[in-house]
C-alpha cells in the first residue's frame, strides 16, 4: 500500500494522510491475509526550516511500523539512514536517476538492497 503525508507529499492535490492517522492504516494493513506493506511517500525536497517537522513524522511513521520510505530528498534520505535504518528507503522517481552510475550511488547509500539485482 502506497501512501502519501497532508505534508511531504508530492502528490499536493491527492487526498492524502495526517501523521495521527498512519498508524491505523498500517495496524489495518497488517491484518489483512495476506498481511500488506505500508510504504510512505516523502517524496518533496525539504526546506531547511521543515527539518524538525519533516523528523516528527518521519518518527511517528517509524513507529508506527511503516515498511518503507519513498525518498526523493537527500537530506530525507540521510535522516533516514542515520536515525531509521530499520525502515526501508526507496527512490522516489523523483530523484531522476538514469543511469547504472546513478543506480550504484544509490545503492552504497543504502536504497533498497534489491537494487543490486538490477546491477548484476
Amino acid at each position: 500500500m502506497y501512501l502519501g503525508l497532508t505534508r511531504f507529499s508530492a502528490r499536493t492535490y491527492a487526498a492524502n494522510f495526517a501523521v495521527d492517522h498512519v498508524a491505523a492504516i498500517v495496524s489495518h494493513a497488517k491484518t489483512l491475509l495476506p498481511s500488506r506493506k505500508v510504504y510512505l511517500a516523502v517524496n518533496t525536497l525539504m526546506l531547511e526550516s521543515e527539518h524538525s517537522k519533516v523528523m516528527h513524522s518521519l518518527a511517528e511513521c517509524a513507529e508506527a511500523g511503516v515498511d518503507a520510505f519513498i525518498v526523493q530528498d537527500w537530506g530525507i534520505a540521510y535522516l533516514v539512514r542515520k536515525f531509521f535504518p530499520m525502515v526501508r528507503l526507496h527512490a522516489s522517481t523523483q530523484m531522476a536517476v538514469h543511469g547504472r552510475s546513478g543506480v550504484e550511488v544509490l545503492a552504497a547509500f543504502g536504497y533498497i538492497s534489491t537494487i543490486r539485482s538490477i546491477l548484476q
